[in-house]
């Protein structure tokens, strides 16, 4: 008699398109497995789609075949249909895909990790942690660096001009690097553009998680009112809980000396 763990690798080997040992699984097992296999990849096709929507919305056609593809690569390592579907970005970058899937634009993969990030924010509760300061930093966090303009995309995704539309569904895009910061706050994500600068003091900040240091050495990079403005933007889209004191307070309340 085979034992569990010899029948859970032919399993394995039925969803990744394997052979089968027969002396394991007979026909009456794969034909069991064959239709449980068809509710799992319909369920994930249907749960990739709400995921996904802007890139289901180019890949519709195919859409059955390359969910079956995506599943035998990346099989989920989780009974949560949520946790199946997280790599799906990685499989969009992939060169399987890029080997078969060649008529498709080449941004897909950077805006399934758009959508991903933005969805995946919706499930993280807010937590804030301490700077040892007035201010603390939201744990829902996230940032993006994208090769592509994703923000005019989207923005086409959204509108009604079904032409432009189309044109992204069958055409490449040109490079121009964008950087996305999303933040869940009072139970809403934002995602905005931010520059590097923003990004790597955000970064040093969550990384660190001691204002004074931070400030200190940012201080020597920024304008006083270039740090206050700074510290003033992150705390309008929730990143940062400020006590109430102004960036310029809070530096002398920490008695970190004004370059």
């Amino acid at each position: 008699m085979p034992s569990l763990r010899e029948i859970q690798t032919e399993i394995n080997n039925y969803f990744r398109h394997k052979p089968v040992d027969k002396s394991i699984l007979d026909d009456e097992a794969i034909l069991d497995l064959t239709v449980y296999h068809s509710l799992v990849l319909n369920s994930i096709e249907e749960f990739t789609e709400n995921a996904y929507p802007w890139v289901y919305s180019v890949l519709e056609k195919q859409w059955p075949k390359i969910i079956e593809d995506y599943v035998a690569l990346y099989p989920s390592k989780s009974a949560l249909f949520y946790k199946s579907v997280e790599a799906f970005p990685e499989f969009l970058a992939s060169e399987f895909w890029k080997t078969q899937y060649p008529e498709y634009p080449n941004y897909l993969s950077e805006l399934a990790s758009y959508e991903w990030l933005e969805l995946s924010l919706y499930n993280h509760h807010d937590e804030f942690f301490d700077l040892g300061s007035s201010y603390k930093i939201n744990s829902a966090h996230r940032m993006l660096a994208s090769r592509f303009p994703l923000s005019a995309l989207i923005e086409i995704f959204r509108s009604d001009d079904e032409d432009a539309i189309q044109d992204l569904r069958s055409s490449n895009v040109e490079e121009d690097a964008e950087l996305f910061l999303f933040v869940r706050h009072n139970g809403q994500v934002r995602s905005l553009v931010i520059t590097q600068g923003v990004a790597d003091f955000v970064s040093e900040l969550y990384s660190e998680r001691d204002w004074e240091r931070v400030c200190a050495n940012w201080q020597t990079r920024l304008r006083d009112e270039e740090l206050e403005a700074l510290l003033e933007y992150l705390t309008e889209i929730g990143l940062l809980v400020s006590s109430g004191l102004t960036c310029d307070e809070d530096l002398k309340s920490q008695k970190i000396k004004k370059v």
